[in-house]
């Protein structure tokens, strides 16, 4: 009797490619890695070329995107931390609170809110704050939104799951952004408003599809980011432009001892001043001239 020797032959399994297997790698666990990589980045560059070389060129800065037309730091500044801790924690809550989302949503609609989000942080943070910014806590943030989203399609499944956990942590974070200096709240509520509109947008499970929501959703996104940037970028500029005449004016002022013109000045150069985005150089004239004003009176 004839025996057929492969009957006894245990054969490996066919390898898995490595294409394959960074296909399973989660998208949390990618955008953990840019983060870090631009981190290290960073501070290799600080030995090289110059201390926050690189970290000037990627941080968001209103004066820089308003003056200069650099659009790309809406972008590049989610992924940019100069401190140890700011980074770790940033990058702790990305996976703590993004895994679950993309394990429901998928790896591509997980990127898309979470990159929609932190540039809706950016850009609220460019509209309503003068100080530069950093870090990925926009797109942090906006996976609070994508819970707001599921609350709200289905309170009852959604408290089931999750509880009221997560919204006790958004507690939390919104009372420490307000208590702690250097926290840009601003690219915080932004992010939250970015992360539901974005899952709004493109609904729940796996796959992309082209829907009505979705649609509107990028006319919408494409118009807003448009509107403000033409807008507050032509206010800031006009502003920027009309400083050095309002110095020139309250100087030649004050060396006449006028304080009538100094206060006429001083009032038009308030008046030239937008209301967003800030101004701080026009700010401290102001202060400066409120204290001429006060000593001479």
């Amino acid at each position: 009797m004839s025996e057929n020797i492969e009957d006894y032959v245990i054969l490996d399994d066919e390898p898995i490619s490595l294409i394959s297997k960074l296909k399973k790698i989660p998208m949390t666990y990618y955008l953990v890695g840019v983060n870090v990589i631009v981190f290290l980045l960073i501070h290799i560059t600080n030995f090289l070329i110059a201390d926050n070389w690189l970290l000037v060129q990627l941080m968001k800065n209103t004066e820089a995107i308003a003056l200069n037309g650099e659009i790309y730091r809406l972008f590049t500044a989610i992924f940019t931390h100069v401190d140890l801790y700011h980074i770790f924690f940033n990058c702790m809550a990305l996976i703590i609170l993004g895994k679950p989302i993309e394990q429901i949503l998928g790896k591509w609609k997980f990127l898309i809110i979470f990159l929609v989000a932190g540039l809706f942080g950016s850009l609220a943070s460019f509209i309503f704050s003068a100080n530069n910014a950093i870090g990925a806590s926009g797109g942090v943030f906006g996976l609070f939104g994508v819970h707001f989203y599921l609350l709200m399609i289905n309170k009852k499944v959604y408290l089931k799951v999750f509880g009221n956990e997560i919204f006790k942590l958004l507690l939390i974070n919104v009372v420490i952004g307000f208590l702690v200096p250097n926290i840009d709240y601003y690219g915080h509520f932004g992010g939250i408003l970015g992360g539901f509109l974005a899952t709004l947008s493109l609904g729940l499970g796996h796959k992309l599809k082209a829907n009505k929501n979705l649609i509107v959703g990028m006319l919408l996104t494409c118009i807003l980011f448009s509107g403000s940037l033409l807008y507050f970028d032509h206010n800031y500029q006009i502003c920027r432009d009309g400083l050095d005449s309002y110095i020139d004016q309250a100087n030649d002022a004050i060396n006449r001892n006028d304080l009538l013109d100094l206060k006429e000045t001083r009032a038009a150069l308030k008046g030239s001043i937008p209301l967003l985005p800030p101004v701080p150089e026009a700010d401290f004239i102001l202060d400066q001239i409120d204290e001429i004003i006060e000593k001479a009176e």
